[in-house]
């Protein structure tokens, strides 16, 4: 049986209800468990390099020198708690870039840990559930870092792995997993870590073989870690029905097929441990 994970990243304080029930709807709807990386308590005047606003923030709120918590989005936060198949994953504090480094590229383990525990505090004042996953803003994550949400979460869940941000001890199984192409899970001192393929859903993909792409992954690998991001399908506000089109067409082909199965990251790290 091979095992399927899906991570919608992203959904914050900004976030219209719409456009996360657009892109989750197809899964859910077909009882297949997606989950939400959320942002704690989202800084609302990201920019990118080049001056633009970070595609995930919207509204009256976005550009504004704040940081506002994820609570403040009274319609999301009702909606994941009255969906049983919507998972809450930490994604980060605020997703803050400094300069030229990312909110997790920190070495100082002291302030790493602070943020980690003001994150877990904001999704709990907002009565969400204890994340026990974390995903970190860019699938960036310092050394320290790594050892601080060891101490706090059962899975890591990131894009890839590089040898200057984990333990030294670590650097031995780090090799075997790059040989082992086929395993994007592996577990060390009480810890389960997952990489994924990278955004096979971007809109920076050919929307045309978006679904075949996605569809071929799955089947070379005992564990693939689906992820999109919500807001992509919202661009200048008006939903892309071609790429709606494509995320509806996995959902079915998951639904139908006998050997793969939609877990959460859970029910993933019990299954391949």
């Amino acid at each position: 049986m091979r095992l399927v994970i899906l991570r919608d990243d992203d959904a914050n304080a900004t976030t219209p209800l719409h456009w996360i029930q657009a892109c989750v709807g197809p899964f859910v709807d077909r009882g297949l468990p997606v989950q939400l990386a959320m942002i704690p308590e989202v800084a609302t005047d990201i920019r990118l390099a080049d001056g633009r606003l970070e595609g995930f923030l919207t509204g009256p709120m976005a550009g504004l020198r704040r940081v506002v918590p994820i609570s403040a989005n009274t319609a999301l936060v009702d909606y994941v708690r009255g969906q049983r198949l919507l998972g809450v994953v930490q994604h980060g504090l605020s997703h803050r870039i400094v300069g030229n480094r990312f909110e997790f590229d920190e070495a100082d383990s002291g302030k790493v840990a602070q943020w980690l525990d003001r994150g877990t505090r904001c999704l709990l004042d907002a009565s969400l559930p204890k994340a026990t996953t974390f995903v970190a803003p860019q699938d960036t994550l310092s050394r320290g870092g790594f050892t601080e949400v060891r101490r706090r979460f059962r899975q890591y869940s990131t894009g890839w792995f590089e040898r200057s941000r984990l333990p030294v001890a670590l650097w031995p199984k780090l090799l075997w997993m790059r040989v082992n192409e086929a395993t994007a899970v592996w577990k060390t001192e009480g810890i389960t870590l997952f990489s994924h393929p990278g955004c096979l859903l971007s809109y920076n993909k050919p929307v045309n073989s978006m679904a075949s792409t996605v569809i071929d992954h799955i089947r070379n690998q005992v564990c693939t870690v689906l992820v999109l991001h919500h807001w992509e399908y919202w661009l200048n506000g008006f939903p892309d029905e071609l790429r709606l089109d494509v995320l509806a067409e996995i959902a079915e082909f998951l639904e139908k097929s006998r050997d793969i199965e939609v877990v959460t990251f859970d029910c993933a790290a019990e299954r391949l441990g």
